[in-house]
């Protein structure tokens, strides 16, 4: 996305500045969300209103890529910076009670070490998404010169966390880990 909006939108340095500062600014207004709004939605509805949401979000990049922003009345810089706060909004939201669970889980006395762990598994997962990422851009022939298969990429990725949705009946249907703010159900 950054050739695309350096080469193709013509995005300066002043708007990276402020994308930086809204995604920041949404992080904190996603954790607050969580907070207040959501500690006691059931896990299983939680993942698939946020997954959905993170969908939603992430296919709004069509309209940038094939610029259609302006169905909207926004102009594409505009665009990616409302369309970066609802991003960092959801995906914390969508990581928010994964990190409770984890401090809950910790065994006692190895509490750091324990949490190091499950972060560290997140991560993994953040790097394998990265590095599938690149890979499907080199397969669909994506350069910094030739965006003509980038709607495909979207596509792609917006499609892609919808399959994760298969896999929540796995979570329980009851409160077993005892977790207080978090409703199993």
């Amino acid at each position: 996305m950054f050739y695309f909006q350096v080469d193709v939108l013509s995005f300066s340095s002043t708007t990276f500045a402020w994308i930086n500062l809204i995604s920041s600014v949404s992080s904190i207004v996603g954790i607050w969300s969580y907070r207040a709004l959501f500690q006691f939605v059931p896990l299983w509805k939680y993942l698939l209103i946020t997954t959905i949401g993170y969908s939603i979000v992430q296919s709004s990049n069509l309209l940038l890529a094939t610029h259609h922003t302006y169905w909207f009345g926004l102009s594409p810089t505009d665009f990616t910076l409302v369309n970066t706060f609802f991003y960092g909004c959801i995906n914390e939201l969508h990581l928010m009670p994964l990190m409770v669970m984890a401090c809950y889980m910790c065994p006692k006395d190895i509490e750091t070490t324990f949490y190091a762990l499950v972060l560290a598994v997140i991560n993994a997962g953040y790097l394998v998404s990265y590095w599938s990422g690149g890979l499907l851009t080199l397969w669909l022939n994506i350069t910094p010169s030739d965006f003509s298969n980038f709607w495909i990429l979207i596509t792609i990725s917006s499609i892609w966390p919808l399959l994760t949705l298969l896999y929540l009946f796995v979570l329980p249907k009851e409160n077993e880990l005892g977790v207080k703010g978090i409703i199993l159900e």
